[in-house]
């Protein structure tokens, strides 16, 4: 066995976000902005490649993310602003995790703009310039990594988001393919299975504390790292489920049978901690 990952959390407004990614996932239909630029026609190409430890939902936070901290200020919000009162949201979690930066006050004075006189335009604009000569990236990477610690915990969470992926790769035929992603499919709406990731297994056997999730039974001595039998596909290969640590639980192998392809709801009971 290796050195355990550790990992520096902090916490600023992970549940905030959190939560805010698991009510879009209850009901994106009602989110305000819309999610087709990120499960677009075209952006099923970013969910082919087998178990990237930058998972799919590492991915998702960070438009949710980036999304939200372009949002237009209100006007109460942009007085205060223009007087001094207060910071950009991300000048503050930047400093909150120690980056080092230069501020908004900084930047419209080189390049002589009066923060009584901005507009959202400028607002944009230091985004863009944090984005290229700045750490904007690594903080959505940083706080990605965070609300991703809660929420992989939520497997419903995890089933939603799997379920709006899978309706993009099952539309996708063998024809419409680009010719380089033909070796990632079996057939028509469906990607190959390919061998899992031991890291996958580990934090699959992690997370649900080795154990079924659906009949509870215990399989510490039953499962070794290294055999797939008992890591199920959340939402099936066969209705468009993808290969990503998102989408894969753990199963004893009646339970795994029973399912077979269909898209049965994961379990909502959870061992306690005491």
């Amino acid at each position: 066995m290796g050195k355990p990952q550790i990992s520096e959390i902090k916490y600023i407004e992970t549940y905030y976000f959190a939560n805010m990614i698991n009510n879009i996932l209850r009901d994106p239909f009602s989110y305000i902005r819309p999610l087709n630029d990120f499960f677009g026609d075209e952006n099923y190409r970013s969910f082919l490649s087998p178990f990237p430890k930058i998972s799919a939902l590492h991915s998702f936070i960070i438009f949710i993310i980036d999304s939200i901290n372009y949002d237009d200020l209100s006007e109460s919000e942009n007085e205060s602003f223009k007087r001094g009162r207060r910071k950009l949201w991300v000048e503050i979690a930047m400093g909150h995790y120690d980056f080092k930066f230069d501020s908004f006050d900084k930047w419209l004075k080189e390049n002589k703009k009066i923060r009584a006189e901005i507009i959202d335009d400028d607002i944009a604009d230091y985004f863009r310039y944090l984005s290229f000569y700045g750490p904007y990236e690594e903080l959505l990477e940083t706080m990605s990594d965070e609300i991703f610690f809660v929420l992989f915990l939520n497997r419903k969470t995890l089933q939603r988001f799997n379920e709006l992926i899978s309706h993009q790769i099952q539309e996708k035929t063998i024809e419409e393919i680009e010719m380089e992603d033909l070796s990632f499919f079996k057939k028509d709406g469906m990607l190959k299975r390919v061998s899992i990731p031991k890291w996958v297994m580990r934090a699959v056997i992690h997370r649900d504390r080795g154990m079924c999730v659906s009949c509870h039974k215990d399989l510490t001595g039953l499962i070794s790292v290294g055999s797939i039998n008992n890591f199920d596909h959340i939402i099936p290969l066969a209705i468009g489920g993808i290969n990503d640590v998102t989408n894969i639980q753990l199963l004893c192998e009646n339970c795994n049978k029973t399912k077979q392809a269909q898209n049965i709801p994961t379990s909502i009971k959870y061992e306690r901690w005491y």
